[in-house]
């Protein structure tokens, strides 16, 4: 798998999952407008680190890819971040020890960051993944 089938595999992943539980945006997308008084997440895709697990003649060469996709939860200030939770614990639930067509992911967290002072509350939760690119 070459890195753009894994970022097209990472967000299918995600959206296919996380179906219409909210609005989403991908990365820093500067067009997007979140509603008013509704919740919304951005999904961040980082590759991090790889390396070549195998060497051999070409076309049989193995590097494993790595890296990092977080989920920032948006919801709206003032239930205390329940809300935020509860699609946290969603979000975590499809990153828990999963492989999906070839990507696995692993070590996922939630972290909490609070109100950011534009009447959001925000959660993030990351998880590791990887997956492997035969050249």
């Amino acid at each position: 798998m070459d890195y753009k089938s894994a970022r097209k595999e990472l967000l299918e992943y995600f959206n296919t999952g996380w179906a219409s539980a909210t609005p989403v945006t991908v990365g820093n997308d500067a067009k997007y407008e979140p509603t008013e008084g509704q919740s919304w997440v951005r999904i961040n895709i980082q590759h991090s680190t790889g390396f070549q697990s195998t060497m051999g003649d070409p076309s049989n060469n193995r590097f494993e890819r790595q890296g990092i996709v977080t989920i920032q939860i948006f919801t709206p200030q003032g239930d205390f971040g329940v809300s935020a939770s509860d699609l946290a614990t969603d979000a975590l639930k499809l990153y828990e020890g999963i492989e999906s067509n070839g990507v696995f992911y692993y070590d996922a967290v939630v972290n909490e960051v609070g109100n950011d002072e534009r009447g959001w509350h925000q959660v993030n939760v990351l998880a590791s993944f990887r997956y492997n690119e035969i050249t």
